[in-house]
């Protein structure tokens, strides 16, 4: 990791695959759909109303409905849960995963690595992995994803449902005062909506629920 280099690193758990296209990666190429603006630009964010939101909604197919789970460790936004994993789970996870990059040769912005559950349960202890699974609430879960977002200017991922799982529990593996931007923007009819993410939260979202990720 080069100095000034700012990195988002989370896990993903994705369960009730489809036979559909793989998940998004960052690009510059969702730049071109006007309410991609809405990610590039968080003036425009912030003065969206729930109204523009539920328009996009239902403009992209989406549940306007739909809102996402939080697990949070310190009950911000009224969430009482407790965070999925712990800081020095965490930690294990994000040096495993610039080793990993490292090894690939260090090249690309979107980087995964998937794991089988024993692999996971040999870096982290398998009541770590047995919480996320009780987390997650969908057994069998088909994939888990390791994930390290380099920053790049206007990469984004665009709003969009999701076509490959039918449920997803995202974890932030490092804490928001880490890098800048990198926010999951959740779109219904309550608007436009960003949990925190400290390190260990996580929020689950099904393939109903319009969303979209802005630039790190």
């Amino acid at each position: 990791m080069e100095d000034g280099d700012t990195i988002d690193v989370m896990m993903e758990m994705i369960g009730g695959c489809i036979a559909a296209p793989l998940p998004l990666k960052f690009s510059l190429s969702h730049a071109s759909r006007p309410d991609t603006a809405l990610l590039l630009h968080p003036a425009l964010l912030a003065q969206a109303t729930s109204q523009d939101a539920l328009a996009l909604a239902l403009r992209l197919g989406g549940d306007p409905t739909a809102r996402p789970e939080r697990f949070t460790f310190n009950g911000i936004g009224g969430d009482t849960k407790a965070r999925v994993l712990c800081a020095a789970s965490c930690a294990v996870l994000v040096s495993w995963l610039d080793m990993a990059h490292n090894a690939a040769g260090g090249s690309g912005t979107d980087f995964h690595q998937v794991l089988r559950p024993p692999e996971l349960a040999l870096l982290i202890g398998s009541e770590a992995v047995g919480r996320l699974g009780t987390v997650f609430g969908c057994e069998p879960y088909n994939l888990i994803k390791l994930r390290r977002v380099a920053a790049a200017a206007g990469e984004c991922i665009g709003f969009h449902t999701d076509t490959h799982s039918l449920r997803t529990l995202h974890v932030a593996l490092n804490d928001e005062q880490e890098y800048r931007g990198g926010r999951s923007v959740f779109v219904s009819a309550a608007g436009f909506e960003m949990p925190p993410r400290p390190a260990g939260s996580g929020t689950i979202h099904t393939h109903q629920l319009v969303h979209g990720v802005t630039p790190v």
